[in-house]
C-alpha cells in the first residue's frame, strides 16, 4: 500500500519541527562554547593566583622562615639556585666581553 503523500500543512510542520530541533541544538552549542571560553578565563586566573601564592612564598622557604616537605618544592627551590649561578656565571661572561672592547686587528692587517 502506498503512503498517501504529504499535505502542505503536514510538511510545513514537519519544517516547523525540523527547524526549532536545529535551532535548539545550535543555541545549546553556542551556550556550551561560551561557558568553555569563561572555564578557560578561569583557569587562566587560577593560574595566575597560584604563581602570585608561589611568589609571595617562595621567599620564605629560600630563607628557611617555612619549611615545606614536599619533594617536588625542595626540587623547584635547588633547581631555582643553580639556574641563579648560572645566570649569575653567563651576566659575567657577559660583562667581561663587553669590558674587553672590540678585538684587536693583527701587525699588518690592511683594514
Amino acid at each position: 500500500m502506498q503512503t498517501p503523500p504529504d499535505s502542505d500543512e503536514t510538511r510545513w510542520l514537519k519544517l516547523q519541527r525540523l527547524s526549532r530541533s536545529v535551532a535548539d541544538r545550535v543555541a545549546r552549542r553556542a551556550t556550551a562554547t561560551g561557558l568553555r571560553a569563561r572555564v578557560a578565563r578561569l583557569e587562566s586566573r587560577v593560574e595566575s593566583e597560584k604563581t602570585r601564592v608561589g611568589r609571595a612564598l617562595y621567599p620564605l622557604v629560600e630563607r628557611a622562615e617555612i619549611v615545606v616537605e614536599l619533594p617536588a618544592v625542595q626540587e623547584g627551590v635547588e633547581e631555582i639556585a643553580r639556574l641563579r649561578e648560572e645566570i649569575r656565571h653567563l651576566s659575567a661572561r657577559i660583562e667581561d666581553l663587553e669590558r674587553e672592547g672590540p678585538p684587536a686587528l693583527p701587525a699588518g692587517d690592511p683594514r
